[in-house]
């Protein structure tokens, strides 16, 4: 299509200046010298209109082929579960640490964050180490209840909103294994 506008343009202007020198050559024979003035302005002015109109919706009509990435308004760092492997532990602690990428902008600082296990509904919050989610940098915790999950690896993620808005998740993962004094038993059991 634009190619189809861009080929239409130079016509025209090719047929601009067609007309022009015609109507200049007609002018200077003294055939309706007033009057011819005034239609070659017109007629070049209509001429001129339709080139431009044509070439600025040629631009206008790129289309791009890719998706523009959004740039990330926060980030999560320093992820740390203990104990991983949990080894038998009721529950872990998780700290992570959440920063504002774009600080500069007025009140732009960490709102909400929490977290939430794999295959499970449940917003555990995370709080900040010094007490309040105010600043552009926070540093969170929070702890949560894995006994009820299959001993293998597992992973929860990590959400957190800025107060613009935006949120950013981070995925972790971690492994859930059984008390190494549980397979000491086990193994003097079996030797018996």
């Amino acid at each position: 299509m634009a190619k189809t506008r861009n080929m239409i343009s130079g016509l025209l202007g090719r047929a601009g200046n067609s007309i022009f020198r015609f109507l200049t050559a007609l002018e200077e024979k003294g055939f309706m010298p007033r009057a011819l003035k005034w239609v070659k302005v017109a007629a070049l002015g209509i001429i001129a209109s339709l080139v431009v109109a044509l070439s600025l919706q040629a631009e206008e009509a790129q289309v791009t082929c890719y998706i523009v990435a959004r740039l990330p308004e926060a980030a999560i760092s320093d992820v740390i579960i203990s104990p991983d492997p949990t080894k038998g532990a009721d529950s872990v602690k998780v700290r992570a640490t959440a920063k504002v990428l774009n600080p500069e902008i007025e009140d732009n600082y960490i709102k909400e964050a929490w977290l939430s296990r794999q295959k499970d509904t449940l917003k555990i919050p995370m709080k900040a180490i010094d007490g309040k989610l105010s600043d552009t940098l926070e540093v969170l915790e929070a702890s949560f209840y894995v006994g009820d999950l299959d001993t293998g690896q597992n992973w929860f993620f990590i959400s957190v909103t800025t107060s613009q808005g935006n949120q950013e998740i981070s995925w972790q993962s971690y492994v859930v294994s059984k008390s190494d004094s549980l397979s000491a038993d086990s193994t003097i059991k079996e030797e018996d």
